[in-house]
């Protein structure tokens, strides 16, 4: 097997040797992007079971506490959504340029802790206004696969073995947003 340094066609960014870190030689297009694609999985998992769900439940309950209904909590739902996806919009747009200057790793870190604590403020939050806070702020860091891809390119020179890499990547986005709410319902309902 062709063994190949792990360098970057770009700048700083993603010459501290891909997701791993390190130059060392190894069959990069298959050991560095393992973690990568388990943290794209793990992630997709995590929003389709708990977050998405979730966050219409919690948004319902904390409506009808403040004495609303549902037409209030579709409203208070509707305005979330559509701020959480402006936000996104402009996450996706920062992150990938973010990561150029301070390499992958830290971004996607920064990015899965602020999933972490989106999830952990979902549960907390006590007003659907907090509630859509803490939603859109973690929109802002939420990397859509930007990052991801954006890793595989520094990583893997080959236009083929990209392709193929970016396949996969999305295979397991993709494999976490079918499986998620089938677990979610195993886990709702027993």
């Amino acid at each position: 097997e062709r063994k190949e340094p792990i360098v970057s066609r770009r700048g700083r960014g993603g010459s501290r040797g891909g997701v791993l870190g390190g130059t060392r030689y190894q069959p990069m297009w298959l050991q560095s992007m393992g973690p990568l694609y388990v943290l794209t999985f793990l992630r997709a998992l995590a929003f389709a079971v708990a977050a998405l769900p979730a966050c219409s439940l919690r948004v319902h309950e904390l409506a009808v506490a403040a004495g609303g209904g549902t037409a209030s909590a579709a409203l208070y739902f509707g305005a979330i959504s559509a701020f959480r996806h402006l936000a996104e919009f402009v996450g996706t747009q920062l992150l990938p340029a973010w990561s150029e200057k301070v390499g992958c790793q830290p971004v996607l870190l920064v990015s899965s802790a602020a999933f972490v604590a989106e999830s952990a403020l979902m549960s907390l939050a006590s007003s659907p206004l907090l509630l859509g806070a803490a939603h859109v702020a973690g929109g802002l860091l939420f990397s859509g696969g930007a990052v991801e891809s954006s890793c595989i390119a520094d990583v893997i020179r080959d236009e083929d073995r990209c392709a193929s890499a970016h396949g996969r990547l999305f295979l397991a986005f993709g494999t976490a947003l079918v499986l998620g709410p089938a677990l979610g319902g195993i886990l709702a309902f027993g």
